[in-house]
């Protein structure tokens, strides 16, 4: 789970979840590419551990070379964003999907185990969409955030959809599996446009 990310200057910033300590981890490199020591995103607050968070970590550029990243609460089983400037997180993180339902309505079987495969992409105007896995349904999922407000969608239903999710530009890519025994296909790659 590292993602490498170039800003407006040429610098580089890793981000990556770091999976001994269960931490959501960030470096930053200068000009010259040399990198400061890395900082802990989510995970651990003044040494005391509050959560296993940086699963299927995923992140991209905003406006001012705002890093936002997209990453699952091991614990909980929630996907998170959390918006970095500078070396600083931007207040607390903010649950994208808590797997309790989509949208207003309610799951009748439970929470769901959300954010598998997550990938995370910032519009120009600011706009954050972030696909993902329903692990329990087999769905692929998209949350949009405007303002302050997130909202869910079940974006591909078909088969059992929604690993490895990958947006680019207007379109998400999803690999997904039939598990029939009457299926042929078995498995493939299915790439949908975005809402």
């Amino acid at each position: 789970f590292i993602n490498l990310l170039v800003d407006s200057m040429g610098r580089l910033t890793v981000v990556w979840y770091h999976r001994d300590r269960g931490n959501l981890m960030m470096a930053r490199g200068d000009a010259m590419g040399r990198f400061a020591a890395p900082v802990i995103l989510d995970g651990e607050r003044m040494g005391r551990d509050t959560g296993d968070r940086g699963i299927y970590a995923s992140a991209a550029l905003g406006t001012g070379d705002t890093v936002h990243v997209a990453y699952v609460d091991g614990w909980e089983e929630r996907l998170l964003h959390v918006t970095v400037r500078g070396a600083m997180v931007m207040g607390e993180p903010e649950v994208i999907d808590d797997g309790t339902g989509v949208g207003m309505m309610s799951f009748d079987d439970g929470r769901h185990i959300i954010g598998d495969s997550a990938s995370i992409t910032v519009a120009p105007d600011g706009a954050v969409r972030v696909a993902y896995q329903d692990a329990t349904q087999g769905t692929l999922r998209l949350a949009s955030r405007t303002g302050t407000t997130w909202t869910q969608r079940v974006l591909d239903s078909n088969d059992h959809t929604g690993y490895w999710a990958s947006i680019a530009g207007n379109r998400v890519a999803t690999w997904w599996r039939n598990l029939s025994d009457a299926g042929m296909r078995r498995w493939g790659v299915r790439v949908l446009p975005l809402p």
